[in-house]
């Protein structure tokens, strides 16, 4: 059979006395018996006709647990039973939780309270509901060495994404590096090859002056066989400028 501990402690018979409480549960006891079980919980003296309605909230619980003790119940649900309750009355609820033989389903944020009475641990891990076989010093322990390792997995991925993004940059700027020398080459390239035009263009000047000249058409035989030679000459030349210029050509479309 269940009892329950609310964290509202709305379950309680505000307008009754303590006595007359006690007696609801338990209507063969003397008055005695009654003051003895309520002194247990640290009520005594007149406190016992006191109307619950004006105990203060750590007097209210030390009620609720009065109540709950004489249920009988192999089973307690407790919610944050040791809000308002001082020190003292902590300890005493904490002794009391050692001796009872039944179960306790606990609900707190206390970590003091938890571990000197949980002895397993259902904890929300997210949206999922994580079963601890063992008390709450050792899930503590246990969280605290999955948080450290989670940590250090997180480090050594961290470094590791580093690494990869160091090794990623280093290609980068070696693919960079290599296309500035590429393009480095092909400016020389077009630059020479222009140089080259300029050359060959002058060579053709150079040809072309040559066979303008008047003497050169004198009609000695030695001038007419080197006007033959400069036409022939010019001929070439004049090749080897066009390979030239559709060398240029290329070398600037590659440049760009």
């Amino acid at each position: 059979m269940p009892a329950w501990f609310r964290q509202d402690l709305a379950d309680l018979p505000l307008r009754k006395s303590l006595m007359d409480a006690i007696l609801d549960q338990r209507p063969l006891w003397s008055r005695g018996s009654v003051q003895n079980h309520l002194g247990a919980f640290g009520f005594s003296g007149d406190e016992v006709f006191r109307e619950i309605g004006t105990l203060s909230g750590g007097e209210r619980a030390r009620m609720a647990m009065a109540l709950i003790c004489l249920a009988h119940a192999n089973l307690l649900v407790l919610d944050e039973p040791t809000n308002h309750l001082d020190v003292e009355n902590i300890e005493a609820l904490e002794d009391a939780l050692e001796e009872y033989d039944g179960t306790v389903l606990l609900v707190s944020h206390d970590r003091a309270f938890l571990r000197e009475v949980a002895t397993r641990v259902w904890a929300f891990d997210g949206s999922r509901l994580v079963d601890f076989d063992g008390p709450f010093v050792d899930w503590e322990a246990d969280r605290a060495s999955k948080a450290q390792q989670a940590s250090r997995a997180e480090l050594d991925a961290a470094e590791a994404r580093k690494k990869v993004e160091k090794e990623r940059a280093k290609k980068n700027a070696a693919a960079q590096d290599d296309d500035h020398a590429a393009r480095r080459a092909q400016k020389r390239a077009a630059e020479d090859a222009e140089k080259a035009v300029a050359r060959h263009e002058a060579k053709v000047k150079d040809l072309e002056g040559q066979l303008a000249d008047a003497d050169l058409y004198d009609g000695s035989p030695a001038n007419a066989k080197k006007a033959a030679q400069l036409d022939q000459a010019l001929a070439r030349a004049r090749k080897e400028l066009d390979a030239a210029m559709a060398a240029w050509a290329e070398a600037v479309e590659s440049a760009r």
